[in-house]
């Protein structure tokens, strides 16, 4: 994770079904909770030794003609989630493959008499020593265990899929109500709130949960109104007057890449399952596969090649790089079996098959299945029938077991 603090571990699998990029996921470490964003597919090289030994990208004309047709993005290639293997010594260390932002970036103190909502700058305690991604308050951590902060429940999201911090301070400003004893000195004028609670009291739910501007227990000299306002409504339409700041915090310096965003933000619960959601997408190898020329290259060079829009300026590139392609085969001790002329040639015969391949994966996946030839001879794929059991209940109704 980010920092290179170690917080835990998922499977590959995971990382496509449900700890894809933008993802929020929660761990546990020790006594604290640690809520990240899984980021996005620029970082997953910067730590990974697997990236280093092999590409782990690769080319699927089929999956990527359906992918187009159904979202309109431009599918350059796909690549596998890192995964980095076992040490060879116990005393090693096994590296981070991931790497995660944290977020949200307020958290809330658990102590009962405290409950204090803050950033980390706010709250946290700088241990120069600290070799984890915990987080501890700065008030409460001194006066007997460690009392480790826990993350906002609360977000806010756009339908454009922005995250940005619940706005706690903006939502007292708005529905906070003044106390008698404080309108003399406070009625017309802005409180900073530099001390707010978050505490369950009367009733249960967000009618119960009442956001207050309170003094600091440990700090008497911090000035504070009292304004102080339950969260109910906060997941209504249109309940938080602010606009999306167009952020990604998935994105390493996501700070530089603001998106300008029209769309208007509401509140959801940091574990609601409508903050991310994959959508997934399946398909068989099948033949014909990608074809020789597409897996012969690099997928940086196909890419790099497909992205001219026209024959002429595929030739001319692929004349320039056409002894660099060699040298990539020269590195693994092999002979690049296409002069120049045929290289260009398979190029745009592979191309123009790949306007043809059909967006629907099923039916060629049906066909590849129940017409091929299982006396052909083909490395990764084999089909072979089988005899039907004759005690089964249902032969009747089967025609072919493959």
């Amino acid at each position: 994770m980010a920092n290179a603090n170690k917080i835990g571990e998922i499977r590959r699998s995971q990382m496509v079904q449900i700890y894809g990029p933008g993802s929020i996921i929660n761990l546990k470490q020790g006594d604290a909770s640690i809520s990240a964003l899984m980021t996005d597919l620029s970082t997953w090289d910067l730590t990974s030794d697997t990236a280093k030994t092999r590409d782990q990208r690769f080319l699927d004309r089929r999956l990527s003609k359906s992918i187009e047709a159904q979202y309109e993005k431009k599918i350059d290639w796909f690549r596998l989630p890192p995964v980095e293997p076992e040490p060879d010594k116990i005393w090693q260390q096994k590296k981070s493959s991931l790497m995660g932002n944290i977020f949200p970036k307020t958290f809330i103190c658990p102590d009962q008499y405290h409950r204090r909502v803050g950033t980390i700058d706010e709250l946290w305690i700088d241990r120069k020593d600290r070799q984890d991604a915990r987080y501890v308050c700065l008030k409460c951590t001194g006066h007997g265990e460690p009392v480790f902060l826990v993350p906002s429940r609360f977000i806010v999201a756009c339908p454009a899929g922005h995250l940005q911090e619940f706005p706690y301070r903006m939502w007292l400003d708005e529905k906070g109500i003044l106390p008698k004893r404080n309108k003399e000195k406070w009625e017309g004028k802005t409180c900073k709130h530099k001390c707010i609670t978050l505490k369950q009291k009367r009733g249960l739910g967000l009618r119960g949960l009442y956001l207050e501007c309170t003094e600091d227990i440990y700090d008497p000299d911090v000035e504070s109104c009292g304004r102080f306002t339950n969260m109910d409504g906060i997941f209504s339409e249109n309940s938080l007057p602010l606009g999306c700041e167009g952020e990604s915090p998935w994105i390493m310096d996501y700070k530089d890449h603001v998106d300008d965003c029209t769309k208007f933000p509401k509140a959801l619960q940091r574990n609601s399952v409508s903050v991310w959601q994959a959508k997934t997408v399946s398909a068989l190898t099948i033949p014909p596969w990608d074809n020789k020329i597409k897996n012969l290259l690099s997928s940086k060079r196909w890419g790099d090649i497909t992205r001219r829009s026209d024959a002429e300026s595929r030739a001319n590139y692929v004349e320039l790089i056409y002894e660099d392609i060699e040298n990539d085969f020269r590195e693994k001790e092999k002979k690049l079996p296409y002069s120049l002329d045929e290289l260009i040639v398979a190029i745009e015969e592979e191309i123009e098959n790949d306007s043809m391949v059909s967006s629907d994966l099923k039916i060629d996946e049906y066909y590849a299945l129940t017409n091929f030839d299982e006396h052909r001879q083909i490395d990764d794929f084999q089909v072979r029938s089988e005899g039907i059991p004759l005690d089964s209940k249902i032969q009747n109704l089967i025609e072919r077991l493959l």
